[in-house]
């Protein structure tokens, strides 16, 4: 059985590429499946991202930089599409690259798997916009498959069509709460008598950095035991850092960057604060659960990633002191070991969601719904 993959480019930290390399790194261990990844040419964070070494890599021309010769790969690719691979499986957030799309509407086993609910770059650009919009067309006239990971995602790119939806599972066993781990991080951190939040993101418009460090610094005027993690890097870090310094909170923040053992820190945290502007289902929130700590989240992010009783959203139109309030009236799970399991059974655990995605490529149906 051979799978052809494809994804724009691969960068760390970015929720579609980090699900790419984790699932298929996992499913290329499958003695009889192939897995090809397809991304653009000159993506060089292919290298900083963790794949298989059984995932061959192949690329076609930048659209940016080459359109003709970009179309002319993609023409060879769709020529050959069906006889050459069981599926293809685009992962994507929208459809402004909607040549491919032209191309294979009329083939069989196309995946189109949608991870996010909305892009600002895409709407903000009239050009991009309205390649959009005819990118939906196409879609909405070929002979696609929809797979996404929420109703929000599946309704930014496929409308009120049927679609499969695809759990964002992650690797319950990792992010599973460990109290060694807790002192172990809170001594690091010297964070002991301290309630600590916390978010994990990159620092770019879509995370909103901007308000979550105006929301802490109300919960931290409330009380001064009180500190913020802040896991990621991003092109709006030095502006956010500038915030922190101007509201006085440079001994409260702390900035991590980067992390590969954010499933040791997250014992560390007391609650997780998520004001998006927009998400698909953010895979960080839902190890954050795993690991049982209650997230507060915007609205504008589905209720699909309340996993936990203790986890709960907030309005960004209310105000920052009405959301500070509500967040510092909020309580801790219990028992945060028992979280996995609660997450397990709803359809969380990275394993199982694997398994169902390879019997879809075998016998061409979700096993669970």
């Amino acid at each position: 059985m051979k799978i052809l993959v494809v994804v724009r480019s691969l960068k760390q930290g970015v929720g579609i590429s980090e699900w790419v390399s984790n699932y298929y790194s996992r499913m290329a261990q499958k003695d009889d499946l192939s897995i090809e990844l397809l991304t653009e040419e000159g993506d060089r964070s292919v290298k900083s991202v963790k794949l298989s070494s059984k995932i061959k890599i192949i690329t076609v021309h930048d659209m940016r930089k080459d359109p003709i010769k970009y179309m002319i790969d993609w023409w060879k690719i769709s020529r050959n599409a069906e006889s050459e691979y069981d599926y293809v499986h685009i992962h994507l957030d929208n459809f402004v690259r909607f040549f491919y799309l032209i191309l294979l509407r009329k083939k069989k086993n196309i995946i189109l798997h949608s991870h996010n609910s909305f892009n600002d770059k895409i709407k903000n650009s009239r050009v991009k916009w309205r390649m959009h919009k005819f990118g939906m067309f196409i879609v909405k006239n070929g002979n696609f498959i929809h797979f996404a990971c929420s109703d929000l995602a599946a309704n930014w790119l496929f409308g009120r069509k049927k679609y499969i939806q695809v759990n964002n599972g992650v690797d319950l066993a990792n992010f599973e709460f460990n109290k060694v781990e807790r002192k172990r991080y809170r001594d690091e951190l010297d964070l002991n008598k301290c309630e600590v939040y916390g978010h994990i993101g990159r620092f770019e418009f879509q995370k909103n950095h901007e308000r979550l460090i105006r929301i802490f610094s109300k919960i931290h005027a409330h009380n001064f035991k009180t500190k913020l993690l802040l896991i990621g890097t991003g092109p709006n870090m030095g502006e956010i850092k500038r915030l922190v310094s101007d509201l006085n909170l440079d001994e409260a923040v702390l900035f991590l960057g980067h992390r590969d053992d954010v499933g040791k820190i997250l014992n560390a945290i007391d609650y997780i604060i998520f004001p998006s502007r927009y998400e698909g289902l953010p895979i960080s929130l839902v190890e954050a659960q795993a690991n049982g700590i209650p997230v507060f989240y915007s609205d504008t992010i589905t209720k699909e990633i309340e996993l936990l009783p203790s986890s709960q959203s907030f309005s960004l139109q209310e105000n920052d002191d009405k959301i500070a309030y509500k967040i510092c009236k909020g309580e801790p799970l219990i028992d945060r070991g028992s979280a996995v399991d609660v997450l397990k059974r709803k359809g969380y655990d990275r394993e199982d969601v694997i398994e169902g995605l390879y019997k879809f490529y075998q016998n061409g149906y979700w096993p669970v719904q």
